[in-house]
């Protein structure tokens, strides 16, 4: 009886940071401090999908745990590029053959610097 009281408790427990960590998301103002808030929603859904521990929901779970590392890497790529990082950057030298005044938006501006506000 104990044992399902734990149980019980832990589901619970879960639950609630689950909620909060969504709150914290929500409510943070820098990009550093979401990707943490991202990065716990991940783990916390994995933990409660795998709440019944059995075959079903041990896939689903690594289902999930994979997709979320998966969209982590794409939201780096996708950051970099935009900010023209090392790997990324050749569309930058490409977007020079753009009209003059579409070129100084791209690179002073608007393009690049919001690729850098993520980080």
């Amino acid at each position: 009886m104990l044992i399902i009281c734990g149980i019980i408790s832990l589901v619970f427990s879960l639950h609630y940071f689950f909620l909060s960590i969504m709150c914290y998301l929500v409510s943070v103002n820098d990009f550093y401090n979401s990707l943490i808030g991202w990065e716990y929603l991940g783990f916390v859904s994995f933990l409660l999908i795998l709440y019944y521990s059995n075959y079903d929901t041990s896939r689903a779970a690594n289902i999930t745990l994979v997709s979320s590392r998966f969209g982590d890497v794409g939201i780096f790529f996708i950051i970099s590029t935009k900010s023209a990082i090392f790997p990324f950057s050749s569309w930058l030298l490409e977007a020079m053959r753009a009209p003059t005044p579409v070129s100084c938006l791209v690179h002073s501006s608007t393009l690049v610097a919001a690729g850098i506000w993520f980080f």
